[in-house]
This record gives structure tokens, C-alpha cells and sequence, in this order.
């Protein structure tokens, strides 16, 4: 009997354990973070670097909350023109998107994501893509102008199913490390460094 009572306290006291350092990491996570620059696409269509901002709100439970992942998304590639412009455009634009999901700290160094796809908006102005052709007459000109919204329409496509396969993935984040202003973690197996926007939790 005495055995199991020791068991039972031992067992007890590791939950103790773990649940003060989960809410240790959640205290310290807490906040907005803003990640390198990151290649989600890569293909010969073109490539996109995305820089995200991930801010960890914590719940009354103390180990957990609500996140936001504001993303800055920057593209450049190839582009058709149209039937009066044969070759293909060079073409460079820029998106903002935005996703939310919830987190929980499980213990000192790990925390469970869920990631809520039907969130994810991604939006593109047409009048911040630039598309360049060696073609300078007016014609070619307003022909280039009147395609930006298509275009526009497409490269917000392809970043949303790449930003739709990207978080899918994204089941926890592990290995966490933060030294006042820095975070190092690992997803799937990835390393990856942050910095804090903000003074450091004390």
C-alpha cells in the first residue's frame, strides 16, 4: 500500500512539474514574434518570400490561448501577356494575409497548434503589382495596366495554396529556446529564429 501511495505522489508531482513549466513557457511566449524571410514558392513560374509575425495571446487557463499569423508575402515571376502582347511579362507584387488558431504549452519546451485554415485571408492590390514589358508604345501600355487585376487575382491564388499547405503542416512547435528577445524552435524538424516586437516578459 505504501508503494502505491508513493506512486501515486511521485505521479502527482510530476504533473505539478510539467504543468508550472507548460505555464512558465506560456508566460514567456507570450507576445508578438517576427520570423526571417522564408521561400514558400520556388518553381519556374516564379518564387515567394514570406516574413510572418505570429502574436500568443494567453487564456485565463494560464498555459494557452488564442495566436494570429500576420504575413508579409512578397512574389516576383513570369506572366503571359495577352493576344496583343505575345511575350511574357516580368512581373512583381505584394500580399498581406492572416490566419488564426489556438495554442496550449505542454511543457518547458513545446507547444500544440491548431491552426484554423477557414480563416486564412489573403489579399492583393492590383495597384501595387508591376509588370514590365521591353514594349513601349500607349497600346502595349494600357494593354499591361489591364491585366493587373487577373494577375492579381492569380498571384493571390498561388500564395493562398501555398499558405493553405504550409499551415496544415504546422501541428506543434518544439524545442523552444528564448533568451530575452530571441527565439530558437524547430517545426518539423526545421530550425527557425524569431525576435520579440517588444519589451521581454519579465
Amino acid at each position: 500500500m505504501k508503494k502505491i501511495t508513493y506512486a501515486l505522489m511521485a505521479l502527482a508531482t510530476l504533473g505539478m512539474s510539467s504543468c508550472n513549466e507548460a505555464a512558465k513557457l506560456a508566460e514567456n511566449i507570450e507576445g508578438t514574434w517576427s520570423g526571417a524571410p522564408e521561400r514558400i514558392i520556388d518553381d519556374p513560374s516564379g518564387s515567394a518570400t514570406v516574413i510572418e509575425s505570429t502574436t500568443f495571446a494567453v487564456d485565463s487557463t494560464g498555459k494557452g490561448g488564442d495566436m494570429i499569423i500576420v504575413s508579409l508575402i512578397s512574389t516576383t515571376g513570369q506572366v503571359q501577356g495577352s493576344a496583343s502582347i505575345m511575350q511574357p511579362l516580368s512581373m512583381s507584387a505584394a500580399a498581406k494575409a492572416e490566419i488564426l488558431g489556438k495554442w496550449q504549452a505542454v511543457d518547458d519546451d513545446e507547444i500544440h497548434v491548431s491552426i484554423d485554415p477557414r480563416t486564412l485571408s489573403v489579399s492583393v492590390d492590383p495597384e501595387g503589382v508591376v509588370l514590365t514589358t521591353n514594349l513601349l508604345d500607349n497600346a502595349a501600355q494600357a494593354t499591361v495596366a489591364s491585366i493587373k487585376p487577373q494577375v492579381a487575382e492569380s498571384v493571390k491564388s498561388q500564395i493562398t495554396n501555398a499558405l493553405q499547405m504550409r499551415y496544415a503542416s504546422i501541428k506543434k512547435i518544439d524545442d523552444i529556446d528564448i533568451k530575452g528577445n530571441v527565439m530558437e524552435y524547430e517545426i518539423n524538424h526545421k530550425e527557425y529564429t524569431a525576435s520579440r516586437q517588444g519589451p521581454a516578459n519579465m
